[in-house]
């Protein structure tokens, strides 16, 4: 409780501490633990206490989507005026300007309605249309770099990653994006599979 306390604090969120603040009024915890101990000698309380376990459960779950949704919603909404910020250093076409209000329409229509399924689902193809966005910049190898740079511990050689690195910071010094290129190709093979998927996802793919 104490945990989903904090993060109801943390993000916000006055449905969550409402209804932590009904269940810590309605006991509803220390009576759930009294019922459990009784089903342990008492067959009709193990029904009433699997039962009531279910309905704690449901809010708890409720709780929960309530903390995550703003944090999702905050997340959506940067993205789209990271969005709406590269387009306008590069003018995006009528069909990303299509793109970008479709999404916003969506985005305002869930409301306070939305689950963080749809919130999520919403998020992914933002953060897709943002990378494609920025895959027509000047600025593209440089994302690319910057998110490498994270990836770091997880490659097979950090002294060649070291190396890589360093060589690809003195690209950015000097705005050689070709250079760069092939310092992200060369920190990209020393990624394991499943970081360089991770580093897929990160980037959209950096071929």
């Amino acid at each position: 409780m104490r945990l989903l306390e904090d993060q109801a604090e943390e993000v916000h969120s006055d449905q969550a501490r409402e209804q932590l603040a009904d269940l810590a009024e309605q006991k509803t915890i220390p009576q759930l633990r009294k019922e459990v101990d009784a089903a342990a000698v008492d067959t009709g309380a193990a029904v009433t206490s699997e039962r009531r376990i279910r309905d704690v459960q449901a809010q708890l779950d409720d709780i929960e989507q309530a903390i995550e949704v703003p944090g999702l919603q905050r997340e959506l909404w940067d993205l789209l005026s990271s969005c709406e910020d590269v387009m306008e250093q590069t003018g995006g076409g009528p069909s990303d300007r299509r793109e970008l209000q479709n999404m916003r329409e969506r985005a305002s229509s869930l409301g306070d309605d939305a689950t963080p399924a749809d919130l999520r689902r919403l998020v992914k193809r933002a953060g897709e249309f943002h990378v494609e966005l920025l895959r027509r910049t000047d600025q593209w190898e440089y994302v690319v770099f910057r998110a490498l740079v994270e990836m770091r511990d997880d490659m097979f050689s950090r002294a060649q990653a070291d190396a890589a690195i360093l060589e690809g910071r003195r690209a950015v010094a000097a705005g050689n994006r070709r250079a760069l290129a092939g310092v992200n190709e060369r920190l990209r093979r020393l990624l394991p599979p499943g970081a360089a998927e991770e580093a897929e996802r990160m980037t959209g793919g950096i071929n």
